[in-house]
């Protein structure tokens, strides 16, 4: 009966890190391209993974771990949230799976700690403190996750995409391509 049990949970957490199975996209995903800035990442093998509710069936989902809080945008959330604070043209959305976010996380803190600027130090210190949505965008026909940090609370933080002007380290944003296992377009805000 144990070993049962154990199989059985060993089981459920490779279907939950694999992203339940579940991958809509709108413009499917291509090979990138671009040499930008990489960062090898590996998953981290001893987190718990609490998501609140599947893409299929609502327009985000809540995503946790012991070192980060976010939610996944799905496609149609996305569009409608309009990422146009975004400088560059997007063609198309497509939402990102638990295990796409969790390769990004992997690696996150790690690029910004060689990327950022020494004045910036503190967004890979404090990362767990900052909150952030992540939107699967397609630009130039390539698929990239759009993260935005923030270590202010905002009422709806979840249901819409928070866009600041200013503010300093605070808020920051970074672009992630899943196939390349690559970062790019590190933005820090200003100060006001």
């Amino acid at each position: 009966m144990r070993r049962k049990m154990i199989t059985v949970g060993i089981c459920l957490i490779i279907f939950i890190l694999s992203g339940c199975g579940v991958r809509a996209t709108t413009t499917p995903p291509t090979q990138p391209t671009d040499s930008t800035d990489s960062t090898p990442t590996e998953l981290p093998s001893s987190e718990t993974v609490t998501v609140d509710s599947q893409l299929t069936d609502a327009t985000t989902a809540r995503i946790q771990t012991d070192t980060f809080e976010g939610v996944i945008f799905n496609d149609q959330m996305a569009q409608e949230s309009s990422v146009q604070f975004l400088r560059n043209n997007i063609d198309g959305f497509w939402t990102p799976t638990q295990e796409d976010v969790l390769q990004l996380e992997a690696g996150l803190a790690a690029y910004l700690q060689q990327t950022a600027k020494p004045e910036h130090e503190r967004i890979w210190q404090e990362l767990p403190d900052y909150k952030r949505p992540y939107v699967g965008i397609t630009q130039d026909g390539q698929p990239s996750i759009y993260t935005n940090f923030f270590c202010t609370e905002f009422d709806n933080w979840e249901d819409t995409l928070v866009d600041v002007d200013d503010g300093g380290k605070c808020f920051f944003q970074v672009q992630y391509s899943v196939e390349n296992d690559q970062f790019f377009d590190l933005q820090v805000n200003g100060e006001a």
